[in-house]
């Protein structure tokens, strides 16, 4: 029951860290957003700091509806271009790009994150068509995907990684588990033993006591 009880713990506690990292990225890109667009203030600054800041709301859960969450996120930041801010006027929205290209590999078993990879493409091929008006080449392309696919790559690695590690702590507690077990089959083999000789040498006793009681009692 002790054992049960520290493992709820122990599974309550690792819940709690493992939301409060989130939600202290978000606070931080938050600050970054904030800080950069009352520094630079372009176009439209006010409505880029309401998106900025949904988006890192939004990535507060990308552990859980992982494409959804993420490539909402995506769509509120390549919404900047439309309404002010261009891609090449502010470095923040890369950070929450990249956080985003990370969790489609970190938090998808399989590889639906590349759905989220290629709708956020779509979306970037969609804002430097419409929107940016400067002239494009073979560079553009190259920083999008630098931007995009190392993130991504990581985050599988990672999730690869933290998978192994799983199984490892599992196949350790399997083995700590057998070696218990053993442990405990070894005592109460050794218990049965001595209370068997116990109890061999009082049946002796018995039987000489009752031979002996009449003629030395």
């Amino acid at each position: 029951a002790a054992i049960d009880v520290a493992r709820a713990e122990l599974s309550a506690a690792r819940a709690v860290s493992g939301r409060l990292p989130a939600s202290a990225r978000a606070l931080f890109e938050m600050r970054a957003t904030v800080v950069e667009l009352f520094v630079v203030r372009p176009n439209g600054w006010g409505y880029g700091l309401a998106l900025e800041t949904g988006a890192a709301v939004l990535l507060v859960w990308r552990r859980f509806a992982t494409v959804l969450v993420s490539t909402t996120a995506a769509a509120l930041l390549l919404v900047l271009p439309w309404i002010g801010a261009q891609l090449d006027e502010l470095s923040t929205p890369i950070l929450f790009l990249a956080l985003i290209c990370y969790s489609l590999g970190r938090w998808i078993p399989d590889l639906r994150g590349l759905v989220g990879i290629g709708l956020l493409l779509v979306m970037f091929l969609v804002d430097y068509l419409f929107v940016d008006a400067r002239s494009h080449n073979f560079t553009d392309v190259l920083f999008v995907l630098t931007l995009v696919i190392p993130p991504y790559v990581f985050g599988r690695i990672t999730r690869k990684l933290g998978v192994q590690s799983e199984q490892l702590a599992r196949q350790q507690a399997l083995i700590r588990d057998q070696a218990v077990r053993a442990e405990r089959d070894r005592i109460a083999r050794e218990l049965h033993d001595v209370i068997a000789h116990s109890l061999s040498a009082m049946v002796v006793q018995t039987a000489a006591a009752q031979d002996l009681v009449h003629s030395s009692p």
